[in-house]
């Protein structure tokens, strides 16, 4: 059940009002986002919001800001489609979030490939410690994760897995940070990650079960495995639950 009211009807007054408001605070904050919808059910919506995720991150909208039409195509939109959202506000993600208070205009629109900065490279990889390699490639199009030798791919996701998941992920840390892309096959997760913090730094792959990390593996040479690509492009949603990943220790 939806439990918040749909917006009422606005007197010419309080529009005219409003209109003026708009102009003086500035206009040109006005901005359009297309957000690629990965999940959207009106069980996570909340008493007062309209909760979906995309792949440029999780939208949370003020839905008592909704007019009919605009809130009955929220609720339709479906995994896949992608949706141009117009707000007079400027939209910047928190945290991997888009909070919108106020919506003008709403659109289903096709689905186009986020564009990569010139130059950047579409995939990244190392040679492991171990002799292995692990590389992620198509990075703006269907990411593919592989680990292996040139003799034997030992692992391909998602390859045949159709349960595998892909997001990426950002860290804060006392000293430093770290950027991450996470491969998840049923409950084994495989993590290529690049941080820094005090008193340690690390490049390599991380291994988890659940959230235990069961083994680790350092490149053997490479500065920065992130520093080529263009992260924000990366076809991947934003990950929500890296309470669990860190650095080996």
């Amino acid at each position: 059940m939806v439990l918040f009211k749909l917006k009422s009807s606005i007197s010419p007054l309080a529009s005219i009002v409003s209109v003026s408001c708009a102009l003086l605070s500035g206009a040109a904050l006005a901005d359009t986002l297309v957000f690629d919808i990965t999940k959207n059910s009106v069980d996570d919506y909340g008493e007062e919001s309209v909760q979906m995720e995309t792949r440029q991150g999780n939208l949370s909208i003020y839905a008592l800001g909704l007019d009919e039409k605009q809130l009955q195509m929220l609720m339709s939109a479906k995994p896949g489609q992608c949706l141009s959202i117009r707000s007079p506000n400027a939209m910047q993600a928190d945290n991997g979030f888009y909070v919108i208070d106020d919506i003008e205009r709403i659109d289903v629109v096709a689905c186009q490939a986020t564009a990569p900065r010139g130059g950047a490279a579409d995939a990244l990889g190392c040679v492991l410690k171990n002799g292995k390699t692990v590389m992620v490639s198509d990075l703006y199009g269907q990411p593919t994760y592989q680990y292996g030798s040139a003799a034997k791919v030992e692992l391909t996701l998602p390859g045949t897995h159709t349960g595998s998941k892909f997001t990426k992920g950002t860290q804060m840390f006392a000293g430093g940070g770290a950027s991450y892309l996470q491969f998840t096959n049923k409950n084994y997760s495989y993590v290529i990650y690049s941080g820094i913090g005090k008193g340690w730094d690390f490049e390599g792959l991380l291994i988890y079960k659940n959230d235990k990390q069961i083994g680790y593996q350092r490149c053997k040479e490479v500065p920065n495995l992130l520093e080529q690509v263009d992260f924000d492009a990366i076809n991947a949603p934003m990950d929500e639950e890296n309470y669990f990943i860190g650095p080996p220790g």
